[in-house]
């Protein structure tokens, strides 16, 4: 089982971050439950270098602002029809 979709994965990567250990990451609100074990079971490799990071979160933010305009995007034309 994969974590399902680009959005909840994106919050989670920046959620996550660097943390090694994550049973200090409160994931929920951000993935199902289900997900959640997922990615425990998977667990991490090793850290991101800051530059290598810093580009991840960089990402993830375009990811999820493309996405809050897609859904006002959909709201607005959902508006007029």
């Amino acid at each position: 089982m994969e974590v399902l979709g680009p959005v909840p994965y994106a919050r989670a990567v920046k959620k996550i971050g660097n943390e090694m250990d994550l049973a200090l990451v409160d994931l929920k609100g951000v993935l199902s439950l289900a997900d959640i074990d997922c990615v425990s079971w998977k667990g991490i490799g090793k850290p991101l270098a800051e530059e290598i990071l810093q580009m991840t979160f960089d990402s993830c933010d375009r990811l999820l602002a493309l996405h809050s305009d897609h859904e006002k995007v959909h709201a607005f034309v959902g508006s007029i029809t």
